[in-house]
C-alpha cells in the first residue's frame, strides 16, 4: 500500500512540473510570435509585434521590387516610394 503512495506522488508531482513548464512557456508567448515564424520572408520568430513591425518596415523600406512579365520587366519600385 505504501509503494502505491509514492508512486502516485511522484506522479503526482512529474504532471505538476510539467503543467506548470506548460503554463510558463504559454506566458512567455501571450504576447510573442512562435519560433520559426516568418512573414514574407522575413523572420519574426520570438518578436514581440512592435519588434516584428519594426523588421518589417525595415525590411521593406530598404527593399526594391521588379515586376516582370515573363521576360521582359515592367516596372521597377523601391519600398519607400510604394510606402
Amino acid at each position: 500500500m505504501k509503494n502505491k503512495r509514492v508512486w502516485f506522488g511522484g506522479v503526482l508531482v512529474i504532471a505538476l512540473l510539467a503543467i506548470g513548464g506548460y503554463a510558463l512557456r504559454s506566458h512567455h508567448y501571450q504576447n510573442r510570435f512562435l519560433p520559426k515564424t516568418q512573414v514574407l520572408g522575413v523572420d519574426v520568430g520570438d518578436q514581440t509585434v512592435t519588434q516584428a513591425n519594426k523588421a518589417l518596415r525595415t525590411h521593406f523600406t530598404n527593399s526594391s521590387l521588379k515586376l516582370v512579365d515573363g521576360s521582359k520587366t515592367v516596372a521597377t519600385a523601391s519600398g519607400t516610394a510604394l510606402g
